[in-house]
């Protein structure tokens, strides 16, 4: 299928419509994971039932057992199956890991792609937000550091998706961005009329991605009080972690710009700049924990 836009500023339902069809391009996602979503919807789901799918694919029980063995989730003991996963870093922890594993791999295997995106230095970038966004969360009481790290992984699949679907215009994106020293979602919402949180979201919900991380997805580029308000400290959680990342240049994440931080979320999470500058030695630390992470999904 053939697809040119039109630059007309009144066709943004052509441009959603446009996008839409060709999200239907993409394969379905794994088996096993629509499995997995299944079961995490289900409130009757045990660990028994996760153990048990996610043990009949080989590939993603070896890097359960491997990330879950991994220094950044600190286990005294050594894991050997799927079952001890579980029971050692948690339910929550190894339905998100195969979430991630699953979506990230599904992108790499794509030869669909422009060559003006480095998709290993993104990885980095997005595992990197999913780190910290993990560290960060764990310090705020009552929120789900779990879902932090899971959303703050894929918190940028639209750009995948842009990347993969249309090539040659992300490529636009990205060099009008380092020229003009834009932000690569303005770019992206001039090319596209829409950016990539907005697409993000359209393909999780394709997916059937959980509420809650559809919403984290599509929302992580607005203004703090625009965001559900049953989400906005987890979605605050994701902005600072991204803001950090770029910041220490870990990754890439399509910005030729440092990031600077939105101090409605900083407040939020009860930070402060001079906070977060002593924070930043303990959070590469906990970036280099989580290498094997990064090597894996």
């Amino acid at each position: 299928m053939t697809v040119t836009f039109n630059n007309d500023k009144s066709s943004s339902e052509d441009e959603y419509n446009v996008f839409i069809r060709k999200i239907e391009d993409l394969p379905t996602l794994p088996y096993i994971l629509m499995k997995i979503w299944k079961l995490v919807d289900s409130p009757d789901t045990s660990s028994k039932n996760l153990e048990e799918v996610i043990s009949l694919d080989q590939a993603l029980t070896a890097k359960v057992i491997r990330l879950a063995n991994s220094p950044f989730y600190h286990i005294p003991f050594r894991v050997n199956n799927v079952k001890d996963a579980i029971v050692n870093i948690g339910f929550d922890a190894v339905k998100n890991l195969s979430i991630a594993v699953s979506v990230t791999s599904f992108f790499k295997k794509s030869e669909r792609s422009g060559g003006y995106f480095p998709l290993k230095d993104f990885w980095r970038h997005c595992v990197g937000v999913g780190v910290v966004s993990r560290y960060i969360a764990e310090k705020v009481e009552g929120i789900d550091y779990e879902l932090c790290f899971c959303s703050g992984i894929l918190h940028d699949i639209g750009k995948f998706a842009l990347n993969i679907l249309f090539p040659q215009r992300f490529g636009e994106v990205l060099q009008r961005a380092a020229k003009e020293k834009s932000r690569i979602h303005k770019i992206e919402k001039e090319i596209f009329k829409f950016d990539h949180s907005y697409f993000g979201k359209e393909l999780a919900k394709y997916w059937n991605f959980g509420d809650d991380l559809i919403s984290i997805i599509g929302d992580h580029h607005k203004p703090v009080d625009e965001i559900d308000e049953n989400l906005r400290i987890e979605t605050s959680v994701i902005k600072v972690a991204d803001s950090i990342v770029r910041q220490i240049k870990f990754g890439f994440s399509g910005d030729f710009l440092d990031d600077t931080f939105d101090d409605r979320a900083l407040e939020l999470l009860a930070l402060d700049r001079e906070r977060l500058k002593v924070l930043i030695p303990e959070i590469k630390k906990e970036i280099e924990l989580a290498s094997q992470i990064i090597n894996l999904v």
